[in-house]
């Protein structure tokens, strides 16, 4: 038996390591350097956006402001949530502690991407969770109805002399707002710009930390004017060379962004949409989106125009309407590159496909034509549960082909009884078909029978690796 004065002196040491523990968390809390932006004010004026009624956050102790946004658009494929909060901060130099207390019952909490493993701890209706670096997450209470969106940036220095600066506050500059080849945007942190941007020339940069919103506009006014999208380009004229980071896009009544511009460059851009339509920027040659989070009801990482396009790191929770990943005009296309993408949701139930191309196989409509698709990459793709979408769809027609489609590294929770096609009935080939490492349900696919894919048509040379 240890005698008193072991004991004292093994509890004396316990309490020293504990001691030490503290200190050494409070000195990484003491080095990280948190940035925190303003309430931009009175919301009132600007459509289907709020202070958050559910949740209040702080980071390292310091009050985060929360945006909420409520799902507005009455139709039969509206997506499943009532609403989103969101909270934006930046942050270096060590780990942040994130505290959510939430105005209701917890009962359940979910943090997602699920492959960033974030361990939280939960006292009533306190969350508290450290992020380590960058990160885009969506926190889940009791169900998905209304989560809430942690965006953490590193930080960066805000262009105060841009040609168009808005600081925090609100601002309305209505539909359209010119800006010139060669000019910068830059939206503040905790500023919100109500209205949209008309670009007309090439080299253009809009980035920040505040909200572009849009949601003054309805569907039906964005399908007579596709200029009624936050970011549009003139219909004559070059837009290559832009450039979109940082900022919240929210509510677009269509798509996110409408031009055609080759060597578009998005990176740490926060799109939230409810509606139809609510397509990402597409990329139309030489182009790269990354570090990049999607809530939107239609196509999210897209690729119809040029060559030599990536997608890189990012998060996808994508409504019923389209594609989370997708190709769909009918022309010629190589060298493209999704990697990294977390989706963690997928309201689609139909056939459409998570990873899909289509190219004049008519399942899509106005899509016709004929060419050649070749060497598309699918590599680090991780689709969490619920899963209701199916895997992939290969659409190819008459006169057109596919060569080297490669799935690498893939895992998709369930299997579900269908699970795609890979279709060249139509006269079209599909040629050299990779997949290494694709798991459903934890189970590498080592056929298409076996893995509820079917494949009809000229479909050659399929390769299956684990």
């Amino acid at each position: 038996m240890k005698s008193n004065s072991a004991r004292t002196s093994f509890q004396s040491c316990r309490l020293g390591v504990v001691a030490l523990a503290l200190a050494l968390a409070n000195v990484a809390q003491a080095q990280t350097q948190v940035t925190l932006y303003p309430a931009p004010g009175d919301l009132s004026t600007v459509e289907h956006l709020r202070d958050s009624a559910d949740y209040t956050v702080t980071i390292n102790g310091r009050p985060c402001f929360v945006y909420e946004s409520a799902n507005y658009w009455q139709h039969a494929a509206r997506m499943a949530a009532d609403k989103v909060a969101f909270a934006i901060y930046d942050f270096k130099g060590g780990p942040a502690t994130v505290e959510v207390n939430c105005k209701f019952t917890v009962n359940t909490v979910t943090i997602r991407p699920a492959g960033d493993h974030v361990q939280f701890t939960r006292n009533g209706n306190k969350i508290v969770f450290t992020v380590a670096g960058p990160k885009q997450l969506s926190v889940e209470v009791n169900d998905r109805k209304r989560p809430l969106f942690i965006f953490a940036s590193e930080p960066e220095e805000p262009d105060t002399k841009a040609q168009h600066y808005f600081g925090p506050g609100v601002h309305h500059i209505g539909a359209k707002y010119p800006v010139k080849a060669n000019e910068r945007v830059y939206v503040a942190g905790g500023a919100v710009v109500e209205g949209t941007f008309l670009c007309q020339g090439e080299n253009i940069k809009i980035r920040g930390r505040g909200v572009l919103s849009a949601g003054q506009w309805t569907r039906e006014e964005w399908q007579k004017d596709h200029q009624l999208s936050i970011i549009t380009h003139t219909a004559v004229g070059s837009h290559d060379h832009h450039e979109y980071s940082g900022v919240v896009l929210l509510n677009s009544p269509g798509w996110f962004v409408n031009g055609y511009g080759k060597f578009l460059t998005c990176s740490n851009l926060k799109v939230i949409g409810w509606g139809g339509n609510t397509d990402g920027p597409h990329l139309n040659g030489n182009g790269l989106l990354e570090h990049s989070f999607f809530f939107n009801n239609d196509d999210s990482l897209i690729t119809n125009k040029g060559d030599d396009n990536t997608f890189r790191d990012c998060v996808v929770w994508k409504g019923p309407w389209g594609h989370p990943m997708v190709s769909l005009n009918p022309i010629n296309q190589q060298n493209i590159l999704y990697e990294d993408i977390d989706i963690i949701a997928d309201e689609q139930r139909n056939k459409f496909g998570t990873i899909a191309i289509t190219f004049g196989g008519g399942s899509v409509k106005n899509v016709s034509g004929s060419g050649t698709r070749r060497n598309y990459t699918y590599r680090n793709i991780r689709i969490e549960e619920p899963r209701t979408a199916i895997l992939l769809k290969l659409d190819v027609g008459a006169g057109s082909r596919f060569e080297n489609v490669r799935l690498e590294n893939i895992t998709a929770a369930g299997q579900l009884p269908f699970e795609g096609m890979l279709n060249a009935s139509q006269g079209g080939v599909i040629d050299h078909i990779s997949f290494k490492n694709v798991q459903l349900n934890g189970v590498v696919i080592t056929n298409l029978a076996g893995a509820n894919l079917t494949s009809q048509g000229n479909v050659t040379n399929m390769i299956f690796e684990k």
